[in-house]
């Protein structure tokens, strides 16, 4: 070829006949310079293929300044939009009416992923009227507008969503139809506290020297694989293993789960009724990143409460470690008592100054009463005397 001179290449490209064959494809071809010169040039060239029943569908623009039909990245929730034209590409001179299917109920969206068809697609016409047919003749064009919502919960990476064209069925042959692939992209979106760890056993109490399992389940609500690690602090005492280890690791896919066990075991003396906390560390490795700002590590903690197995653990427990409200009864025992001794010693003093009050005036009483009994007697004796006087002045009176 000489300098500004042109070369024309035909390349003829034969689709296969099965009709669920694969009917796009990429065609490459390159051309290079010969041997002839110092220097060696290459000319790379790519085209897309795409294979037709007499109706064609192509992006003219969209909403993205990239590849027209491929848009993104964009994040989860976003909606795009396309602009197609449909394009009758066949030599009939009749009318076609070309039925443009929704893509959430096109079984071969539905087929590659199912959340295809929980997206929402609004198909309009250059008027923004809903487009469900394209009535078209030979060589006539039909412009759409499509836009696309997709969820909040979508994987990242691409995603082909197919545009189906059809000719309106007649059940006498199969319909021809175009698929058009729309292509986005889905940026990654990882968010702190997107790792989330739930119970899943019952509580129950724990007793003192018992071990118990717990069931556990972390889920991964980022939208790209993640590599976790997990680790356990237990409190002062206390064991703890996570599936009989110190520590365990695994891939999450994205929105998915996984279950895990965690083993405490309990000192062997413990007290009734106290909260026990346990920290958990989940890192996730591609993420470890935190700052006062933005931190990806999560700590969930879980309690357990305890629950004694006998009345001397529960005594021993309370005098090695005491609770505030024991400490207070015991010392209000203390003080009761101490009130009591004093209170009893002072009724002790008062009990012997009464006795040393009361016993002179009894000293007293005592001696009156045997004066007055002296006094008795002696006028006893008197009478008695008197009455010998009398009786011997009788006498001497007889005598005479």
């Amino acid at each position: 070829i000489g300098q500004g001179e042109k070369l024309v290449l035909k390349v003829e490209v034969y689709p296969p006949f099965e009709r669920d064959a694969v009917d796009i494809g990429l065609v490459r071809l390159s051309v290079t310079s010969d041997s002839s010169s110092d220097e060696v040039f290459t000319t790379p060239a790519a085209w897309t293929v795409h294979r037709t029943f007499g109706i064609v569908g192509e992006v003219i623009s969209d909403s993205d300044g990239g590849t027209l039909g491929q848009i993104g990245p964009v994040s989860p929730g976003s909606t795009v939009t396309y602009n197609v034209r449909i394009t009758d590409s066949s030599d009939d001179a009749g009318t076609t009416n070309w039925v443009i299917k929704n893509p959430a109920a096109l079984q071969r969206n539905i087929d590659n992923d199912p959340a295809y068809a929980t997206w929402m697609y609004d198909i309009t016409d250059i008027e923004g009227n809903i487009a469900l047919v394209a009535p078209l003749t030979g060589g006539q064009y039909y412009d759409i507008e499509v836009e696309i919502t997709i969820r909040q919960q979508v994987e990242a990476g691409i995603h082909v969503v197919y545009l189906q064209v059809a000719e309106e069925a007649d059940g006498e042959e199969d319909p021809r139809y175009f698929d058009l692939p729309l292509t986005i992209e889905v940026d990654e979106e990882v968010v702190p506290g997107n790792l989330i760890v739930e119970q899943k056993s019952q509580a129950e109490r724990v007793r003192a020297g018992q071990t118990v399992p717990f069931e556990y389940r972390i889920d991964n609500l980022n939208n790209v694989e993640v590599d976790v690690v997990i680790s356990v602090k237990a409190p002062d005492g206390w064991d703890a293993t996570l599936d009989d280890g110190e520590i365990i690791s695994f891939t999450l896919d994205s929105f998915s789960s996984r279950d895990f066990t965690m083993q405490i075991t309990a000192p062997e003396k413990l007290k009734s009724g106290e909260m026990v906390e346990f920290e958990m560390t989940v890192t996730p490795t591609n993420y470890q990143e935190c700052t006062a700002n933005l931190c990806y590590i999560q700590k969930p903690t879980f309690e357990f409460k305890t629950e004694n197995s006998g009345v001397l653990n529960s005594i021993m427990s309370e005098i090695e470690d005491p609770e505030p409200t024991t400490l207070v009864l015991f010392f209000s025992v203390l003080a009761l008592a101490g009130l009591g001794l004093y209170r009893r010693g002072q009724n002790k003093v008062k009990a012997q100054m009464f006795a040393a009050m009361v016993e002179p005036q009894a000293i007293d009483a005592a001696a009156e009463d045997e004066v007055d009994a002296d006094i008795i007697e002696e006028e006893d004796e008197e009478e008695v005397l008197d009455d010998l006087d009398l009786e011997l002045i009788d006498i001497e009176s007889t005598e005479d």
